[in-house]
């Protein structure tokens, strides 16, 4: 297999493109929810925003920065001084218009004012300035825009302010409404999630007063964000609370995602997706309602005149199929780049009028760059698929060899173990976005993610299970062969993805975007040397799957008394492979002991074992678990055990004795 990727064709953008009828781009391969982009490890991240377009953009407490999906990394775009900072307030004091434009709450003179960064159209220094302050004495702390240049603040008299040809104009709250935040989609929709009679209630602003937006009941209602399109989010979650996050559209919720406790910062922009902060993982997240799971999208619709040139242009182009040149989308044989050179320069045809030629010919060239781009990226695609099969092979295999297993897998054990395919899929798809985060962007990840959990279903499929968080249960001789059928699978699905985009205006247009904007981000070079430590992020998931089908844990008890001496000690298993929790009394001490031998072991407290190597055990205690972990069978960890005859279950008030990790055996002291 090759590992250099594809190259986009020469000449592909064009500088002249029409974009006024142009879609959003795709910022979610599939539905769920996903790790984003890592958190800033030099300063504290106080704010997250996204426009429209796909630009993500942070605050921090010194800088407004920019997310540079070229680079994985945040790129500072203006100086900021955070107006009451907390350690994970998030505020809504940031609010991006698209990629060149945002506006932004910060603290001058111990105040908060309004600022506004736009590239290269502001004259002041680093492209900001400084807008008039509130009326009133007024002051804001919150803020939001739209992709459309319109922006609200939220003030501390309870009122909203709209910002509208360098002027300020007050939107008054009415009596008896509490509002405690604004989202604005559009000039013509912006929402307010506020307090009415002790109720929470989702308000719309219509010629100028506030109004029930729908008779959804939004009770619980902790966020929400309009989008462009007038759909919108709200989530029930909060820093103490689990909840829920739910997209609506025309007055039903489409999709919902469940958020736990410790979802702060949310903000969305489109429909597209949400992003938000998780304290339980410490870093940023999205919830998706991928382009793969949208709808079915047609073609846009022509007249009959337009019909005709399309007819005209696809007879031009040399295309003799009567569905016209759309029916060679997916034909990966066609020569999309020559075809869309010629269209560009195709003279219109005196019969057809400019306005409707112009429709179509600006059309079909954005199609055929989108099939073109859709095209490489699933190339590209494959050799992800290509490097993550050799990431789960690879690490396998170094388990096995650690383990002392055979290498062949037909020698090895028929014993039954269990894995977790879902768990193995998650980790690695985020301990990939950190290791390629300067080569591929979450969201290409995100894509060969897909293709495995389209793999996953299958297999569940094959051997009935409800869904991959189910545990396959299968012999330790076949784990390599389903490894190797996920791949696979993963290739098969890779196919039926690219078909499906290929096909679906909706799906093509959203996916040709993210690509077109940079925001499906890919350099060439991304190789299996360049991401392999991911492999780490799974190899817990294989010494826990595979160490049962060698190892146990044995468990016995010893007393120690004055009045009736005896040995409580193991005395031939070595430290580093044995735990004990002690309840110590007056002249009495009981021992209960864990310690991990050989499944053939003998059964006896005196056991000589075979013990794991050393070697084996610092291996797997360097790695995201603990001894404890290990030998009390939590967080994974599902050795058999196997009780000495007469073993009680330790008391409650006996204590843990400290992991040693030394050769010899235990002594008292």
């Amino acid at each position: 297999m090759t590992n250099a990727l594809v190259a986009l064709p020469p000449g592909l953008f064009r500088a002249n493109a029409l974009r006024s009828h142009a879609p959003r781009p795709a910022l979610g391969f599939k539905t769920g929810v996903s790790p984003a982009l890592s958190y800033p490890q030099a300063t504290e991240n106080q704010g997250l925003a996204v426009a429209a377009d796909g630009s993500i953009w942070t605050l921090t407490r010194d800088s407004v920065s920019q997310f540079s999906h070229s680079t994985g990394e945040l790129v500072k775009i203006a100086d900021y001084a955070l107006y009451n900072q907390s350690t994970f307030g998030f505020p809504q004091h940031l609010a991006p218009v698209n990629f060149q434009r945002a506006f932004f709450i910060r603290s001058k003179d111990n105040r908060p004012v309004v600022m506004e960064y736009h590239k290269d159209v502001i004259t002041e220094p680093g492209s900001v300035k400084m807008l008039a302050a509130l009326p009133e004495g007024d002051s804001p702390y919150l803020i939001t825009a739209t992709s459309d240049g319109n922006m609200w603040v939220m003030a501390r008299s309870g009122n909203a302010w709209q910002y509208l040809n360098n002027a300020w104009s007050k939107i008054t709250t009415p009596a008896g409404t509490s509002i405690r935040q604004i989202s604005a989609g559009a000039a013509n929709f912006l929402l307010a999630l506020a307090k009415q009679q002790g109720q929470d209630v989702l308000l719309r602003l219509e010629n100028g007063a506030w109004v029930k937006h729908n008779a959804l009941p939004h009770q619980g209602i902790r966020w929400v964000g309009a989008c462009e399109d007038k759909e919108y989010w709200y989530s029930t979650a909060d820093m103490q609370t689990d909840g829920n996050l739910f997209l609506i559209r025309d007055g039903v919720s489409v999709q919902s995602f469940k958020l736990n406790k410790g979802a702060v910062g949310l903000t969305a922009a489109s429909s597209r997706s949400c992003y938000f902060f998780s304290l339980d993982k410490m870093s940023f997240q999205r919830a998706a309602f991928g382009v793969i799971g949208q709808p079915a999208q047609t073609w846009p619709v022509m007249t009959t005149a337009q019909k005709e040139i399309y007819n005209s242009i696809s007879a031009s182009l040399g295309i003799t199929d009567v569905n016209g040149l759309r029916s060679q989308y997916t034909n990966i044989n066609a020569a999309f780049s020559i075809w869309s050179s010629k269209l560009d320069k195709l003279e219109r045809p005196v019969k057809f009028s400019a306005e409707d030629w112009k429709i179509i010919k600006d059309q079909l060239l954005d199609e055929l760059e989108y099939v073109q781009s859709v095209t490489t990226l699933s190339t590209n695609v494959a050799l992800l698929n290509g490097i993550m099969g050799q990431i789960y092979t690879n690490t396998y295999n170094q388990v096995v060899q650690m383990l002392g297993l055979p290498e062949h897998s037909e020698k090895q054990p028929k014993t039954l173990v269990e894995l977790l395919l879902n768990t193995l899929v998650d980790k690695l798809e985020g301990a990939l976005i950190s290791k390629a985060k300067s080569v591929i962007t979450s969201e290409a990840v995100d894509i060969s993610v897909a293709c495995f959990k389209y793999a996953i279903n299958e297999l569940n499929k094959q051997h009935k299970l409800p869904d991959g968080n189910t545990p396959l249960i299968i012999a330790c001789s076949e784990l390599a062969g389903t490894l190797t059928e996920l791949v696979v699978q993963s290739e098969k699905a890779r196919g039926e993805y690219q078909t499906a985009i290929l096909q679906d205006w909706g799906r093509l247009s959203g996916c040709g975007e993210a690509i077109r904007s940079g925001v499906w981000f890919w350099t060439p070079g991304t190789t299996y040397e360049k991401v392999k430590g991911a492999g780490d992020a799974i190899r817990l998931n294989f010494y826990q799957t595979l160490m049962p089908v060698k190892w146990k844990i044995l468990v016995c008890q010893g007393i120690q008394s004055i009045i009736m001496p005896g040995d409580p000690f193991m005395h031939h298993i070595p430290r580093y492979a044995l735990m004990c929790k002690v309840l110590a009394g007056e002249g009495n001490s009981i021992y209960w002991w864990y310690a991990c031998v050989e499944v053939g072991a003998p059964v006896k407290m005196q056991s000589e074992g075979p013990v794991p190597d050393q070697k084996l055990l610092e291996a797997i205690f360097a790695l995201e678990t603990t001894p404890l972990d290990f030998f009390s069978g939590a967080n994974g960890w599902k050795l058999s055990v196997a009780p000495v005859s007469g073993y009680r279950p330790p008391e409650p008030a006996a204590q843990w004795r400290p992991y040693l990790n030394l050769p010899g055996p235990f002594s008292f002291s």
